[in-house]
């Protein structure tokens, strides 16, 4: 937690966790998290639900019933796989200012 200029504390999140956010906070009101097969990294972060801008769909039933397979959900082990694994395989250690 960082104490904002205005005295309130908030949540320090990681470049990438930032832009997660942000891009699924748009994803979400264009309905992608409404589809089964679909889960944000950050659920507890998407705004109310009154923020979609486009009527509910009705998705046809592919997923199996048998061990709520719509609850499957990888994505805090795919986030810490590529933050320990894949970046650090890939990039030079350190900032370079390069954010884009």
């Amino acid at each position: 937690m960082v104490e904002n200029d205005e005295g309130n504390y908030q949540e320090e999140l990681s470049f990438l966790e930032y832009m997660l956010i942000g891009t699924e906070a748009l994803h979400y009101a264009v309905r992608r998290y409404t589809s089964p097969e679909e889960h944000a990294f950050f659920p507890e972060r998407l705004p109310a639900p009154n923020h979609k801008v486009l009527e509910e769909l009705e998705f046809p039933n592919l997923l199996s019933d048998v061990g709520n397979a719509s609850d499957v959900n990888f994505n805090q082990v795919l986030l810490r796989k590529y933050i320990t694994e894949v970046v650090p395989s890939i990039c030079q250690p350190g900032d370079d200012e390069q954010h884009g």
